[in-house]
């Protein structure tokens, strides 16, 4: 890029960054202290204090998102951002030394990290930065109690190693973004210059061909001079589609000559596959209007070479006799190209976007070694079951192809809040306390808060829509008797309800630390108890009229498994 061209990204991005910065301020200042509910139902000895360190991280930012309203600076707004962000983690990592709380504070310096890699437009170098200064704060706030026990350090190293990996999943994430942002500044840059260049080149070319065209119908296309001096492909073509008269730009492209012979079939010019884009809204549409415009196609010059055009058309006639038709022709080849490269950079945007969520569902879920492939064959039967009732009346209005695919995807998100909860009791081996249960069931609360921010900020994703309901409510039940609000029967969304089949029924059939893998027919068995209990009827019939494909799947699966 030239000079300019590269002031004009950096001021660009430097906007987008402050824009950014004031929408992360003023989510920090809302929910901030709205986690002080989870203070009071995990550590009400420390509610008082931890909310009185919340409000004056709230005041803090709210005192920052003043200044960078009133100086618009990107320096001031990178510097008051980045103070916000440590003080930020320091409160988090305060929570966790003071509350020994483990893990559940820590999801909250993950869920910063998070929102700051996906919602900032920053460089490689800033992200890997800014972790590593908030890791420096966690780690120092951590040991700076003096005495840390052996579990303390066993649970710090687990954090840390998973700190580090989402450094790497960000900066990846930052650099995949930096990449595509350039690649459309570029693009939206060539195309704009393009049209200018056009637009220069063909003012008033329209109204030229209007004025000329006047001339020819009265003395009978007399002035040819008007076609061989224009720069777009000429042709005037008769109701069968034959030549007529082209200029010189139409002949030298098509190898004519200096002269289109007479009835020379102009269809014959037309990619075979846009014939009857150009019957239909040319020829046929010309019989009813004078004119139209902005109709696509493609020309073949040969066999290896296709020129995309842009037509406008009009009939041509004296008094009530039709003479032909006027084609236009504009070469937008290029512009059709960079059209082509802006959309799969989109596209490139999106899949990283993407890829990088998946990688973090499967961070969170492999966590645990014995789960294995349980993402692949939670999503494979999540897809099972959606098929299924997509041929269902009830449902062919509901599930889409694109639902199905969504959901495919979305499902394996489910668990993702887990990341939050302490390895002591994740991997328990045996039955929970009753406090221990309830600290887990917030997983679904964690991954839920989780994913509504991402599904937000990415709102054309709606995979990302059904993650976070499948992350809520997955652990509902049919009758009302699940978490983590208690909601029953068609209140469930049905997305969840998929989702709570298929993992049921994969807990049931494999190893779990707390139990040997159950037969298919066992895991049938409890599953068809659970009717209109924990399961909502339809999916279990669902379930029954697809359970071959479910025990295939899992077969397959596992023989893959072992074959690598």
């Amino acid at each position: 890029m030239g000079s300019i061209s590269v002031k004009m990204y950096n001021e660009e991005i430097r906007e987008l960054f402050i824009k950014r910065c004031i929408l992360l301020h003023r989510l920090g200042i809302i929910f901030f202290p709205l986690f002080s509910l989870l203070d009071f139902l995990v550590t009400r000895s420390n509610f008082l204090t931890f909310l009185l360190w919340r409000l004056l991280f709230s005041s803090l930012l709210t005192v920052n998102l003043l200044w960078i309203k009133k100086k618009h600076s990107y320096s001031h707004t990178l510097l008051l951002t980045f103070i916000g962000y440590l003080t930020g983690g320091a409160i988090i990592s305060l929570m966790c030394r003071v509350g020994e709380l483990g893990t559940i504070y820590y999801g909250g310096i993950i869920l910063m990290m998070i929102g700051a890699s996906g919602l900032l437009p920053i460089s490689v170098k800033q992200a890997i930065v800014s972790g590593l200064a908030l890791y420096s704060v966690y780690i120092s706030i951590i040991l700076s109690a003096g005495m840390v026990s052996p579990l303390t350090l066993q649970t710090l190293f687990n954090n840390s190693f998973f700190f580090l990996s989402f450094i790497i999943v960000t900066s990846v994430l930052c650099l995949e973004n930096s990449k595509a942002r350039l690649r459309q500044f570029q693009l939206r840059t060539n195309i704009i210059s393009l049209g200018n260049k056009l637009s220069r080149r063909t003012a008033n070319l329209q109204s030229s061909i209007d004025t000329r065209m006047r001339e020819i119908e009265e003395s009978n296309i007399r002035y040819r001079y008007l076609y061989d001096k224009i720069n777009d492909f000429v042709v005037l073509i008769n109701q069968k589609g034959e030549i007529l008269l082209a200029n010189n730009c139409f002949n030298q492209k098509f190898n004519y000559g200096d002269e289109t012979s007479d009835k020379t079939p102009f269809f014959n010019t037309v990619h075979i596959d846009d014939l009857p884009v150009v019957k239909k809204e040319i020829i046929t549409r010309l019989h009813d209007v004078h004119s139209v415009s902005g109709i696509e196609f493609r020309l073949r010059i040969n066999k290896h070479e296709i020129v995309e055009v842009e037509c406008n058309a009009r009939r041509i006639q004296s008094n009530s006799n039709l003479n032909g038709y006027q084609l236009v022709m504009r070469d937008i080849s290029a512009r059709k190209t960079m059209q082509r490269e802006l959309t799969k950079s989109q596209n490139q945007i999106a899949q990283a976007r993407m890829a990088t969520i998946l990688g973090l569902a499967r961070l969170a879920e492999y966590r645990d070694e014995d789960t294995g492939a349980h993402l692949e064959r939670m999503r494979e039967y999540a897809r099972i079951l959606a098929e299924e009732l997509s041929t269902w009346p009830a449902y062919q209005s509901h599930i889409t192809k694109t639902y199905i695919e969504d959901i495919y995807y979305a499902s394996i998100l489910h668990d993702i809040g887990k990341v939050g909860i302490p390895d002591a009791i994740l991997f328990k081996q045996g039955k929970l306390t009753e406090e221990e249960f309830s600290i887990m069931k917030k997983h679904s609360l964690f991954g839920g808060e989780v994913l509504e921010t991402v599904a937000t900020e990415n709102a054309e994703r709606s995979f990302l829509t059904l993650g976070k309901e499948i992350a809520y409510f997955h652990h509902e039940k049919w009758d009302g008797s699940g978490y983590p609000n208690g909601l029953q029967a068609e209140a469930i969304p049905l997305s969840a309800t998929i989702v709570a089949l298929a993992d049921v029924y994969d807990a049931l059939t494999s190893k779990r630390c707390y139990k040997p893998p159950f037969s298919h027919n066992k895991a049938r068995e409890i599953i068809l108890q659970g009717k209109g209990k924990h399961f909502a009827p339809d999916i279990v019939d669902a379930f029954l009229n697809r359970e071959s494909d479910f025990i295939q799947t899992r077969t397959d699966i596992l023989i893959q498994s072992n074959n690598t």
